[in-house]
């Protein structure tokens, strides 16, 4: 399980499922991880994915990695969590997904 440090805009507690995105503003170059509670939409569709490309607007693509656990927070600032990515069959994932309507 790959673990990574993600800012988090919303309130998490460890162990929370969450869904990743990777943020891509071509403008500065600056690439950032992010960790929510909801699952990215593509743009055009709004339909919900774990996986792929949803997109860019203004030149700051989208793309959602997966979803993973959180295993720590940040001791600094509440905006920042480790999270460990989790594979697509794990059952905890099917589940969050088939109750948010997210396609696999």
């Amino acid at each position: 399980m790959t673990t990574s440090w993600m800012d988090c805009n919303e309130r998490l507690v460890v162990g929370d499922i969450v869904f990743c995105a990777e943020i891509l503003d071509e403008n500065t170059g600056v690439r950032r991880l992010l960790a929510r509670q909801s699952p990215s939409s593509k743009n055009l569709s709004g339909e919900r994915i774990l996986r792929g490309s949803c997109g860019s607007t203004n030149n700051v693509n989208c793309e959602a990695i997966g979803a993973g656990i959180a295993r720590r927070m940040s001791e600094r600032t509440d905006s920042r969590c480790q999270v460990g990515l989790l594979p697509d069959d794990d059952a905890r994932v099917i589940a969050l997904c088939d109750e948010m309507g997210v396609r696999t």
